[in-house]
């Protein structure tokens, strides 16, 4: 089974690796707001690492707060959505086979609850690198989480 994890924030952060195999190809960040970035990201990253779409889940963490006024509400949906896309046309991953994934989750799972800084140290201790930034952080862990846990 192959993973992308995007966390589309406006640096969005992204993976892509078979945790379960305990390999991580690649992440890294992009700008969440910008689409034909994000293409791109999809394109060199994931397409190049993604054979089999059948095979392949794709994981978007949802957002667990709205903030105020319609324009925020919108940029956040619209981030999201941009990656939802982007596996359904670019890389042809069934819509079974996109999950939306709540931050608070993952975060249970590993027991960091919104800790920025150990959510860090737990993505460079899984990878072996010690340049992970946060928002790549947050993708590897969800990656992680739902390798290990799955959806329910």
């Amino acid at each position: 089974m192959k993973i992308i994890a995007v966390d589309p924030g406006k640096k969005a952060g992204w993976c892509v690796g078979n945790p379960m195999g305990e390999s991580l190809w690649t992440s890294g960040v992009c700008s969440g707001d910008d689409p034909d970035e994000c293409s791109r990201t999809a394109h060199e990253h994931f397409i190049t690492n993604v054979h089999n779409p059948s095979d392949t889940h794709v994981l978007i963490e949802d957002q667990y707060f709205m903030p105020r006024g319609l324009k925020g509400a919108k940029t956040l949906i619209r981030r999201g959505a941009i990656w939802w896309v982007l596996a359904r046309a670019q890389l042809g991953v069934p819509e079974k086979q996109i999950h939306w994934i709540s931050p608070s989750s993952w975060q249970a799972f590993f027991r960091v609850n919104g800790d920025k800084e150990m959510i860090r140290k737990l993505a460079c201790s899984v990878t072996k690198r010690s340049d992970v930034e946060e928002n790549e952080a947050d993708a590897i862990c969800m990656a992680y989480y739902y390798a290990h846990k799955g959806v329910e």
